[in-house]
């Protein structure tokens, strides 16, 4: 994190293991711009578990579709 002390989640490095029985695409290195939303992330993996949700908290309403 650039700076612990605001509890600040930009930039997070975040990394995914496992492809949940071919729910989420491996192999492959992705950058998004600053400033996304990690609930975007969030959104998606639980939508991918098979849990039917349209949003996560008040950013969270775009899953990622390369994962």
């Amino acid at each position: 994190m650039s700076n612990s002390d605001r509890h600040n989640h930009s930039p997070l490095p975040m990394t995914i293991l496992g492809g949940a029985n071919g729910k989420v695409k491996g192999g492959q290195h992705l950058k998004y711009p600053d400033q996304t939303p990690l609930s975007n992330l969030l959104l998606t993996v639980v939508q991918r578990a098979g849990v039917e949700v349209s949003k996560i908290g008040d950013d969270g309403t775009k899953p990622l579709s390369e994962i």
